[in-house]
């Protein structure tokens, strides 16, 4: 009797340790080959060629799609706290993605719950041609046995389900591409003596304000060179550098309530090198702001529960248009999941609303990983090909307030069936925004924002300015999003206010409650994503207060409070 496909492939996996067609022995001396920088894509070349016509268990189809990857990597960071020096590090390292797709483009083992179509792995740093050879045996081995499981369970998964009208493929075409970037600068010894005496700089600014419990700054540089071969012959090379500087600063208030905040300063290395941060006295102004104003959070009032009008600004803007722009655009296919017909992820709030009106007409977003920022240089997580080798595309999403297509990767959807160059990851590919610009026609300068904030609130409605929010993942049908940083305006004054739960956040809300924006774009910038956006002013916002258990306050005050502490050692 004829064993199911799911029986054969692990009887098959169970008796086969290592693939004896591939390789006699794990432990086999690694081929010789060159050791200069040719080394890293010979080996890739090689490897695969070999995997291509030799990888096979027993009467199980080899791969049809392989893609290797190497990253490399150097970073160093420097972390400071109240002028003191907390850590200082410099890592290189090496990490090697594989995907490797069995069976066919039409079906194979990917897009289905709970599978991953590839591996990683950290091995050497040194361009040695044997060693990473084997380091790819090695991980391709193990990645195909996997890729067989899988595609068996996907299959014994369908056989019980009623036939899908209008399958759609799970792995597109794409064109087939070399090319060779280089948009990195190298960061010298002296460019870390620098970051690290500024991390000292603006980390004693902290010692201005003891009621601040903790303030700490860090830098993190990073040269990055990722490698890509696909066995379609597409072949890519490109380097960048970034720099970042990041402050995070926390307190609580009288009432134990746990009050944090944050700052981050973004520069990617185009021509130059520290200078592209913002000037010392931009930054040294921005924590000194921020230190005032979680100072002031710890005797604020609580805000009030009621309905508002709530301009976002700043960081906030950026932050909500991320939550409620980016992840809601992504065309990754929902994975197929066994019992069902498809799984579940609220991040694919657009993916049936293509042509329909999901926001003012005034509003347009695009996303371009190749675009510059309002100051006309490199953002920090722009590329030229995408994860998968695939050109990166300029891409409209909303046009005057119509959805116009998704963010695609190779996994293609029914209406949109190839990738436009968004696919983002490691061995595991997603479809995800990278330089998402948020546009308004006609935007409004600052006070003609309040005056409409004002109006919309109403005579007896409240009107708060948010300018940080509590960090979150993701927005399905809609959830409560806390903020850090955030003021009351009334009278034409800000009054601070601390504990402002905002709630029922979803995309939906942009067409209903989002009344205006402002006409100077702020960059919330990050290694994986980056959101230039206006201020966003949203009227009928349900305001709450946060349900969580307050902390015991510390039963004495700062010795910066009361010492020389506070300035003596200030650099």
């Amino acid at each position: 009797m004829k064993l199911p496909a799911l029986v054969r492939v692990f009887a098959l996996l169970a008796v086969t340790c290592s693939l004896g067609l591939v390789e006699a022995s794990a432990h086999a001396a690694a081929p010789a080959g060159p050791t200069d920088d040719a080394a890293v894509r010979k080996a890739l070349e090689d490897e695969m060629a070999r995997s291509l016509t030799q990888l096979k268990l027993g009467s199980e189809a080899p791969p049809y799609f392989l893609r290797y990857v190497v990253v490399d990597s150097d970073r160093s960071w420097v972390s400071a706290r109240l002028g003191a020096l907390v850590d200082e590090d410099l890592q290189p390292s090496r990490t090697l993605h594989i995907e490797v797709r069995v069976g066919s483009p039409d079906e194979d083992n990917t897009n289905f719950a709970g599978s991953s179509p590839g591996g990683s792995a950290t091995v050497t740093r040194e361009d040695d041609y044997g060693v990473l050879r084997r380091d790819l045996w090695q991980l391709t081995d193990r990645e195909y046995k996997d890729a067989l499981a899988t595609l068996a369970r996907k299959k014994a998964s369908r056989a019980v389900q009623a036939a899908e009208k209008d399958k759609v493929p799970d792995f597109s075409k794409a064109p087939v591409v070399s090319t060779v970037t280089n948009k990195a600068v190298p960061v010298a010894d002296a460019d870390r003596a620098k970051l690290k005496e500024l991390m000292l700089k603006l980390s004693s600014i902290f010692r201005e304000f003891p009621k601040v419990d903790s303030g700490r700054v860090s830098s993190v540089t990073e040269l990055s060179r990722r490698r890509l071969l696909t066995s379609e012959k597409t072949w890519t090379d490109e380097r960048r550098s970034r720099v970042r500087i990041d402050v995070l600063a926390d307190t609580i208030a009288d009432d134990g309530q746990q009050l944090n905040a944050s700052l981050a300063f973004t520069a990617s290395f185009t021509a130059s090198d520290t200078a592209s941060l913002p000037p010392f006295e931009k930054m040294a102004a921005d924590v000194r702001a921020l230190a005032k104003n979680l100072t002031d959070q710890r005797t604020a009032p609580q805000a009030e529960a009621g309905v508002a009008s709530v301009l976002f600004e700043g960081q906030a803007a950026g932050q909500l248009a991320r939550l409620l722009l980016a992840a809601p655009f992504s065309g990754q296919p929902l994975p197929r999941s066994p019992g069902e017909r498809m799984a579940t992820d609220g991040s694919n709030s657009f993916a049936e609303k293509i042509g329909l009106v999901v926001a003012p007409k005034w509003l347009s977003v695009v996303d371009d990983p190749t675009a510059l920022g309002p100051n006309k240089r490199l953002l920090g997580s722009g590329y030229d090909t995408d994860d998968e080798g695939v050109p990166a595309e300029r891409v409209t999403l909303i046009d005057k307030g119509i959805v116009k297509t998704l963010l695609m990767s190779r996994a293609p959807r029914k209406d949109l069936p190839k990738s436009n160059g968004h696919g983002r990851g490691g061995a595991s590919i997603r479809a995800a925004a990278t330089n998402l610009f948020v546009t308004a026609s006609g935007g409004l300068a600052r006070k003609d924002l309040l005056a409409a904030a004002v109006r919309s609130a109403g005579p007896k409605g409240a009107v708060y300015i948010v300018r940080q929010l509590s960090e979150a993942s993701g927005i399905g049908r809609g959830q409560t999003i806390q903020a850090r940083i955030a003021v009351r305006y009334k009278d034409g004054k800000e009054e601070p206010v601390r504990g402002l739960s905002l709630e029922g956040f979803a995309p939906k809300k942009l067409k209903k409650d989002l009344v205006a924006a402002g006409n100077d774009p702020f960059v919330v910038e990050d290694y994986a994503q980056s959101i230039v956006t206006p201020a966003l002013l949203f009227e009928d916002v349900d305001v709450g207060r946060p349900n969580d258990k307050n902390r015991t306050p510390p039963l004495y005050p700062s010795p910066l409070a009361t010492s020389p502490l506070a300035t003596g050692a200030a650099r």
